[in-house]
């Protein structure tokens, strides 16, 4: 059946924070084995090498379509990491712009925006040869804004930051298990167990 009837085939789904994890279109859960592995999977550190530094930063952006939908984004991560802990702050933004079908002499466009800061420490323990587990506890800061703004959308994608928005703070907890081998390397990851939510 999967013949008759394909479907999508996806990496994980999460954003690609990082140079090494977008090479790889986001498929990285099961190689992450340097400082950005307290992002992809906290068990991955157990993995690397005895100290990793990370300053990484990525920008992507989806120009308008036929439709006049458009979105941006972008992260920054810094991230310092030893076999058994790891330190990481970074920034997420995320941009979504569309027409707002509104008759007006001016074209307005509905923007609507959420950048999240997060710091975080990560704990790595093994369960048993070749096994560990890993977990990373962040402090979340988001604003998320949505409004109306005079332009066309394609003008718009960069202009998130300057909507007025509401704030708020969350505590949230990233868990990741790395199985290792000298054929094979597997790992799962369960990111923001405590589902934080922002209000525009």
């Amino acid at each position: 059946t999967f013949l008759l009837i394909p479907s999508i085939g996806l990496a994980q789904p999460f954003e690609a924070l990082g140079a090494r994890a977008q090479g790889m279109a986001g498929a990285f859960v099961a190689v992450a084995d340097d400082a950005s592995a307290v992002y992809w999977n906290p068990g991955g550190l157990a993995a690397g090498s005895y100290f990793s530094l990370i300053f990484d930063r990525t920008e992507a952006e989806t120009r308008t379509t036929v439709d006049g939908r458009g979105g941006s984004r972008s992260s920054w991560l810094l991230a310092l990491s030893a076999p058994a802990i790891g330190l990481s702050y970074y920034r997420l933004r995320t941009t979504t712009v569309a027409p707002t079908g509104r008759l007006s002499p001016i074209a307005m466009s509905r923007v609507e925006s959420l950048v999240t800061h997060h710091a975080g420490a990560t704990l790595v323990h093994s369960i048993v040869d070749h096994v560990a587990a890993g977990a990373t506890l962040k402090l979340v800061s988001g604003m998320a804004a949505l409004g109306d703004a005079p332009g066309n959308p394609e003008d718009l994608l960069d202009a998130g930051d300057d909507i007025p928005g509401i704030s708020s703070n969350h505590f949230d907890v990233d868990v990741g298990v790395m199985a290792t081998t000298t054929l094979i390397r597997a790992g799962v990851t369960f990111r923001n167990l405590t589902e934080p939510s922002f209000e525009t």
